[in-house]
């Protein structure tokens, strides 16, 4: 599981982890500005994240290196978003 936060991290937890004692982060993938987003493709093992300074942010799987940033941009709108989430992963398909 991702969450994002305005701490400007993105955290990935491993939720059989999550009992009684206070869980503790796989992974804490540092951001410039708080994170709005955090998603999983459905069609690979990427993560994508955006944050308030307009970044896009493209993660390969574990141990989830960052593979693309895209942005900033004056206003991200649902196009250059999926735009740019789409060429990622046409490259990760096709070769």
């Amino acid at each position: 599981m991702a969450t994002s936060s305005v701490d400007k991290m993105v955290m990935l937890w491993d939720v059989r982890q999550m009992g009684e004692q206070a869980p503790k982060p796989l992974y804490t993938l540092p951001h410039d500005k708080a994170v709005n987003k955090a998603q999983f493709s459905s069609t690979t093992n990427r993560l994508l994240t955006t944050d308030q300074h307009s970044q896009v942010r493209v993660y390969g799987d574990e141990p989830f290196q960052l593979v693309s940033l895209c942005g900033p941009k004056s206003h991200l709108t649902k196009g250059p978003v999926q735009d740019c989430f789409n060429s990622e992963l046409s490259r990760s398909t096709s070769g």
